[in-house]
């Protein structure tokens, strides 16, 4: 279970210590590429922003990969994790979209009726090879992870031993992934990808509608995700 007081700290703590304060190091030292950019798959559990916030940072993504060499993620890969599970990095010949894993976490939710969660989005950040959208979750998200990742292990319990072994992971903030280095860039070959990081997206507080449970793929430079299952949120 997810402590709120924990989570907040380490939220904070994370955009501050691994994104904010090594902004100079980008800028001595340049970008490198990112092991989550390799070609992978998997599950994920969602907050499903609207088609406007999706279409704004898709947009970001895309200026994004014109100035530096990064995977581009759809306005249908635009997302904020809840849970993952089974992420693998594996090629794109070998990937595959298992229907009983969203069956099984699907069946999982069936019988809960959860809360609508607001999120504030503020500005652009980045380190060496990832940049965000930086999220400002709070309890209402906590309590919406908690009661998801609970009935989840309840369900992983009673699967197979394959599906107990198979890794999952929980949320460190609410906020929203844009891009990841495909390749190391130079500090003097970053002018124009600094000159966009100083944009901000007018995003404000996003209220998702829906949790949605879909399978995520990185195959290239594209990050797609299609959704399998949606449950409103109230």
């Amino acid at each position: 279970m997810i402590q709120l007081e924990a989570f907040l700290e380490q939220q904070e703590k994370i955009y501050q210590t691994k994104f904010k304060d090594v902004t100079g190091k980008v800028k001595s030292e340049g970008l490198l590429p990112s092991a989550y950019a390799q070609e992978r798959d998997g599950y994920l559990v969602v907050l499903e922003h609207d088609q406007n916030f999706r279409e704004q940072c898709a947009d970001f993504s895309q200026r994004i990969s014109k100035v530096v060499p990064s995977v581009v993620y759809s306005p249908q890969a635009i997302h904020t994790t809840i849970l993952t599970y089974g992420i693998q990095m594996r090629p794109a010949i070998e990937q595959s979209n298992d229907e009983k894993v969203i069956e099984m976490i699907a069946n999982a939710f069936q019988s809960g009726k959860n809360n609508a969660v607001s999120i504030k989005y503020g500005s652009l950040l980045y380190n060496q090879d990832t940049i965000i959208v930086q999220g400002t979750a709070g309890k209402d998200f906590v309590e919406l992870a908690n009661t998801l990742t609970g009935a989840l292990e309840s369900t992983l319990k009673l699967g197979s031993e394959n599906i107990r072994n198979t890794t999952y992971s929980i949320p460190w903030s609410g906020h929203v992934t844009l891009a990841r280095i495909r390749e190391k860039v130079p500090a003097e070959q970053l002018h124009e990808f600094l000159a966009l990081m100083e944009e901000t997206p007018l995003l404000g507080i996003s209220t998702p509608a829906q949790v949605s449970i879909g399978y995520i793929t990185v195959k290239g430079r594209a990050v797609d995700f299609e959704v399998k299952e949606q449950f409103p949120l109230l």
